[in-house]
């Protein structure tokens, strides 16, 4: 981090949330108390669930770690991009109870791929009309 800084949010609790400039440029808030983070800009981040996973050829937008579950959003990804990181994943070992939609609905295509790896983490990537988004977490079932 470039730059940081802590701002207390509720004075009574003493919450706060840390801010952070990235080498990048992308902006960081962090939450001390939970330790949920969000990010917005393009440098792909390292942690826990990034590290079971490939890391995109496109573009990162946002991403967060909310309640257990890393939640990233791709602006300017074609399906085959997407296509592309699914069969990535799979041979990366996400290639239980696999599920793909891929559809032309009126004139929209939708592409969908979600599958467990063995360890039981829940990966889901989705993509319509140029932006899309992927989810990884411990699953339930």
């Amino acid at each position: 981090m470039d730059k940081q800084i802590t701002i207390e949010t509720d004075k009574e609790t003493g919450d706060s949330v840390d801010i952070g400039i990235g080498k990048d440029g992308s902006l960081h808030i962090t939450d001390t108390e939970t330790g949920e983070h969000v990010q917005f800009g393009d440098d792909w981040p390292d942690n826990e669930f990034t590290r079971l996973i490939p890391k995109p050829d496109f573009k990162v937008s946002f991403y967060s770690i909310i309640d257990g579950e890393f939640y990233a959003t791709f602006g300017e990804v074609s399906y085959d991009d997407v296509r592309a990181y699914a069969a990535k994943a799979r041979s990366a070992g996400f290639s239980n109870e696999e599920e793909v939609l891929d559809s032309d609905m009126m004139g929209i295509v939708i592409y969908s791929f979600t599958a467990k790896n063995a360890a039981g983490y829940k990966l889901t990537v989705y993509n319509a009309l140029g932006t899309g988004w992927l989810s990884i977490g411990k699953s339930d079932e």
